[in-house]
């Protein structure tokens, strides 16, 4: 993937060359007015560990305290529901408009309320109006995440007991990142992660084996 490629350079430009408000780099660690950084879907991401969007460490927890660092730095108490710099998901296929589930942009400043979403050349701007199926994307579950790279990801290790943890997950998570990944967790969490292999409880093997002939 390239490091600037042409829609990285748009989304930069458009996303926030107009906007007021600061799009951070990270949610896994409050960041300071230096860290802040102009936002485009390939360039910053985060991957968090839980697979939903529940829960006091999900992708919904998360996205909700970048809101709350964005409100403290502009010094107000409320945000528009979609900004400029705002990053997006897809969550499903619209044909239509030739958006596919997991899918990413941003939301563009001006009047026109519109986002722009990587095509894999220059980028496609949408009116917000006609974007139906798309979340916050400050955070993403690790899940999610999977097909995109960005150039910096934060990982977010749940506790080490935790049966989301094994070594595929964390490998999915830190393969996202081009540049840089911060592991946010505990050292018996990471231990635990690259210890564990992941186990499919699907029953397959156990029907297999039940069906196989008997010789006599």
């Amino acid at each position: 993937m390239p490091r600037a490629s042409s829609w990285s350079r748009r989304a930069t430009r458009l996303a926030s060359g107009r906007s007021s408000y600061p799009v951070r780099s990270s949610c896994a660690a409050r960041p300071s007015r230096a860290t802040t950084r102009r936002w485009s879907p390939r360039s910053t991401g985060t991957a968090c560990s839980a697979r939903t969007a529940r829960g006091p460490h999900g992708v919904g927890a998360w996205n909700t305290r970048v809101e709350q660092w964005l409100r403290a730095a502009e010094g107000t108490d409320w945000l528009p529901d979609r900004y400029p710099g705002q990053p997006l998901i897809q969550t499903s296929n619209d044909y239509g408009l030739r958006l596919w589930n997991g899918d990413t942009g941003a939301v563009l400043g001006g009047d026109e309320r519109q986002a722009l979403f990587d095509d894999g050349a220059g980028g496609r701007v949408l009116s917000l109006a006609r974007l139906s199926d798309v979340e916050v994307a400050h955070a993403l579950t690790v899940h999610r995440s999977q097909g995109s790279e960005f150039r910096e990801v934060t990982v977010v290790l749940p506790d080490p007991d935790s049966r989301l943890l094994s070594r595929e997950l964390l490998y999915t998570a830190v393969t996202r990142a081009v540049d840089v990944v911060r592991v946010v967790g505990t050292e018996e969490s990471v231990r635990e992660a690259v210890r564990r292999h992941a186990r499919r409880a699907s029953g397959l093997a156990d029907r297999l084996a039940a069906q196989q002939p008997t010789v006599t």
